[in-house]
């Protein structure tokens, strides 16, 4: 099996469907394509395509993810075999060699997919792939729970009585000027701390033109006050982009009311899990954070990143 490089992106997707989440189609990392140097789809085949993978070139480092959360693998049958991957990830190898690239692949957490994830982590540190670190990720197994006040450590649960007495208004964006109220108050959260924003709103409004999304704005006497970004990446899975509250209103708890209320809204939507993301950065925690997403009824799990060096 070898690594081939294909600029045939429309046969690539068709080649692989199962991608694990939407970060790895080929829609996405088109429309994002201008942040790395190059962009390289590569297949590995023998008699017919096993798997693939899409990669940024940075420099001299091939990035999967280039510019989102996680990347790794696709795949051209969901039952792949952990042969299959092992010879992929040889193939890969030998084309780092090949073209003295480093590779370097942040891969979902385990709950997108126990089995394929499983695999990967095996048979990139079995050759030779070291782990660079782990993130800390969180997220609601919405399935896991009947009562969500139940999964709460004790000062959410006060916290969220608090903010139930408070006269909030929780409602789904539903046109664009909704969507833009929704990100500039996601941006005053954001500018209050300190915080880079990523996506600009213009960045926004593309990647919602291929992937579905929804956004929510909660309100008290008029004046939103807190906000929530969230994407569905996978058949049974929504994640949390950004979400965040305006300064002044800490004391009313608006983020633990919006948290409850999102946490609603997918369970009778019948999602699985929410995905509310990292509260670390290349390995290094924000125990606050951290101490918050555990505290309103998040799972942790790690979120891995590797890394290969050539042979020279």
């Amino acid at each position: 099996m070898a690594a081939e490089q294909t600029p045939d992106r429309q046969q690539f997707a068709l080649n692989y469907p199962f991608t694990t989440h939407v970060f790895n189609t080929v829609e996405f990392s088109t429309l994002n394509e201008d942040k790395c140097d190059e962009l390289r789809f590569l297949e590995f085949k023998d008699h017919k395509p096993r798997m693939g993978i899409t990669l940024g070139l940075r420099g001299s480092l091939l990035c999967s993810p280039f510019s989102a959360p996680f990347g790794g693998f696709v795949f051209a049958d969901k039952d792949i075999s952990l042969e299959m991957v092992d010879k992929a990830v040889k193939s890969l190898i030998r084309y780092a060699d090949l073209y003295r690239l480093s590779i370097r692949i942040t891969l979902p957490p385990s709950f997108y997919n126990p089995q394929l994830i499983a695999k990967q982590i095996y048979c990139l540190t079995a050759n030779g792939f070291r782990q660079l670190y782990s993130d800390v990720n969180f997220h609601f197994d919405i399935l896991s729970f009947d009562n969500y006040k139940s999964i709460l450590w004790r000062n959410a649960r006060k916290n969220l009585q608090r903010a139930q007495r408070e006269p909030f208004v929780f409602q789904k964006a539903q046109n664009q000027d909704d969507i833009i109220a929704a990100y500039t108050t996601i941006q005053q959260n954001r500018q209050a701390k300190g915080y880079p924003l990523k996506m600009s709103l213009e960045a926004v409004l593309d990647t919602i033109e291929i992937i579905d999304a929804d956004f929510f704005n909660l309100s008290m006497n008029g004046s939103n006050v807190a906000a929530a970004q969230v994407f569905h990446v996978a058949h049974d899975v929504v994640q949390v982009i950004y979400w965040g509250d305006v300064p002044g209103f800490e004391n009313y708890r608006p983020m633990n009311f919006l948290a409850e209320r999102i946490v609603d809204f997918y369970k009778r939507a019948g999602i699985h899990f929410i995905d509310v993301g990292p509260s670390s950065q290349f390995g290094a925690p924000s125990i606050g954070l951290c101490n918050f997403k555990e505290s309103i009824g998040c799972r942790v799990e790690n979120k891995y990143t590797f890394e290969y060096n050539p042979k020279h």
